[in-house]
């Protein structure tokens, strides 16, 4: 079956880059409760972090009137993550702006540790997400810290999760991909309460940073031989920004947008600092066209690629029904050192578990096979080649009949741990965003009907089933 867009190309370009679905109120700025007069009611927060200590020269209203929450949360259980800025400076998606972060732990009975005051740097994230109301961020500590039981690391994420109303996607399809025991590297990703100078921004997921490092994708990149890791993105290039023959290319077959080199990092002084050369460019390209050839003739493929890698990524996909991601962007692929292809790391669910239909509302179809229409919101992808091929099917079924209730499992308990964790939250997120009842991007209209968190994670639970029984039905 074919997946088609009922918008044209043009049209659901403009709609990605702007993150909207026609429906200009799903990205309007937020709505705080205000009086008569047009002025913010304040509301009072009586939550007080246990560490958090705001210097002197900080604007703190923790423990005076934050706007944008109705009523009081006491009984917050998730971690809190304090980020301190000159509030004169305007956070850019492009540049790093000086802050400070603290992380109060106290709420969460031991489960996590809190943090002091870290010294760090913090911009903008993300492709559409970054022109909603609710911003992500990336965060680089001055320090390697680990953060929440995570390895040490400079560089984090803070997931904004606007679109997504369980507040849980990410976390939920991280651990389904963690229990194949497959991936070289899954991010952890666990919610948070975010707090910008005293101020309530929502419900965040404080996540791992997608990159080539020891406490993360371990593959060796050093470039003393073109024989190196390549951590690549599809569709992550920007033509109108990076340079293609340098640092991006495309594919003979036209499956993806653009293959962008993530590592070795070829815009950080390529030269001097990571002796990039063009033999370095001229091997991966070359090493993808053959593998690009032999895919789409199903000749020798199993010679470039780790098959088994793209048969669990396949699945994980597939169970998430996740159209943000496959052959579009945000879609990864790694070439070890001396290694063949695997497909992964994994990233990028908000959107997936019923929450982008396009044009099937009802989810029955293949999420990583799409049409050679211009109109089809997938292209072809090496997915529409290699499940033709009877032997690489076969192992698909068999593979899926092996994880498919450990990966429904895992759902389940992810959503039950995290419930009575999160709630509290994200009755107050909700309060402050009002996304509920509401279409956001290109979500179903079911969306609307589920008017409460918890019919939202309702919502969740039946689609988990659902797919699992399509799949089963359909492979």
């Amino acid at each position: 079956m074919k997946i088609r867009c009922i918008l044209s190309a043009a049209v659901a370009g403009v709609l990605l880059l702007t993150g909207c679905s026609g429906d200009n109120s799903a990205i309007s700025e937020e709505e705080h409760p205000t009086d008569a007069q047009g002025r913010v009611i304040p509301i009072t927060d009586s939550y007080t972090p246990s560490t958090y200590k705001p210097s002197s020269q900080e604007t703190s209203v923790l423990n005076e009137q934050i706007p944008g929450a109705f009523g009081e949360v006491t009984d917050t259980k998730i971690p809190a993550v304090f980020l301190t800025t000159d509030e004169q400076t305007e956070i850019s998606r492009d540049e790093y702006s000086p802050c400070t972060v603290q992380i109060d732990a106290g709420m969460t009975d031991g489960q996590y540790q809190s943090t002091g005051v870290l010294q760090a740097e913090i911009r903008g994230r993300g492709h559409s997400t970054w022109s909603w109301p609710k911003k992500p961020y990336k965060i680089k500590l001055e320090e390697k810290t680990s953060l929440l039981g995570m390895a040490e690391a400079k560089r984090w994420v803070l997931i904004a999760n606007y679109a997504d109303e369980s507040l849980l996607r990410n976390t939920v399809a991280f651990n389904v991909a963690r229990s194949l025991e497959s991936f070289r590297f899954v991010p952890n990703a666990i919610p948070v309460d975010v707090y910008l100078n005293g101020i309530y921004q929502g419900v965040y997921t404080l996540g791992e940073q997608l990159e080539v490092k020891s406490s993360r994708l371990a593959i060796d990149d050093s470039l003393s031989s073109v024989e190196t890791g390549y951590l690549l993105e599809i569709g992550g290039a920007d033509p109108n920004v990076d340079q293609k023959g340098w640092n991006y290319f495309d594919l003979p077959s036209g499956c993806g947008m653009n293959i962008k080199i993530k590592s070795p990092d070829t815009e950080e002084d390529p030269q001097a600092e990571y002796n990039w050369t063009q033999a370095h460019y001229d091997f991966i390209y070359d090493y993808m066209c053959k593998a690009d050839t032999a895919i789409t003739t199903l000749t020798n493929y199993d010679k470039y690629i780790n098959v088994n890698s793209f048969i669990d990524w396949f699945l994980v996909h597939e169970y998430t029904y996740n159209l943000d991601s496959c052959f579009r962007r945000s879609c990864y692929i790694t070439k070890p050192k001396l290694y063949r292809l695997e497909m992964g790391p994994v990233w990028d669910f908000d959107l997936a578990f019923g929450n982008m239909y396009m044009d099937n509302p009802q989810y029955n179809d293949w999420a990583t096979i799409g049409d050679s229409d211009n109109n089809s919101y997938i292209g072809l992808t090496w997915y529409n080649y290699l499940m033709t091929d009877d032997s690489f099917r076969e192992k698909v079924r068999a593979r899926w009949d092996e994880v498919k209730d450990e990966m429904l499992q895992t759902s389940l308990d992810t959503l039950s741990e995290y419930k009575p964790l999160i709630t509290p939250s994200a009755e107050k997120n909700f309060r402050v965003w009002k996304t509920l009842s509401r279409a956001n991007g290109f979500q179903p209209l079911a969306m609307k009907e589920n008017n409460t968190y918890s019919s939202q994670l309702q919502y969740m639970t039946k689609f988990f089933y659902s797919r699992q029984k399509w799949i089963d039905e359909n492979l």
